[in-house]
């Protein structure tokens, strides 16, 4: 997202792509917020459920096919000066541990 003023509202993309050769299945996305940022609202692909404790929860996705992309929108308000950072975690049954990224 780059810099964003105190006050001023930024918008993140999480893209998820199926890389792989069989479908994934029960897949959930869920975004965690810094304290310097305040969510605002979860969308794209999914309506996220914001809960107060920084955390946006997708639904789950059932089944993404091979070479699928689906893409969630998070709007946060930078509500304090800082290091605000977001990070994604994508999960699902087959995965060992959940896929991480800021």
């Amino acid at each position: 997202q780059g810099v964003v003023e105190s006050g001023r509202r930024a918008r993140y993309q999480v893209k998820v792509t199926n890389q792989g050769t069989v479908s994934a299945r029960r897949i959930d996305v869920t975004c965690f917020a810094s304290p310097e940022l305040k969510l605002v609202r979860g969308g794209g692909a999914g309506e996220g459920r914001i809960d107060g404790t920084g955390r946006v929860a997708f639904p789950t996705v059932e089944e993404l096919a091979p070479g699928q992309s689906l893409t969630f929108t998070i709007d946060a308000d930078a509500v304090s000066a800082g290091d605000a950072r977001l990070r994604a975690e994508v999960s699902a049954p087959n995965l060992k541990s959940p896929l991480k990224e800021e």
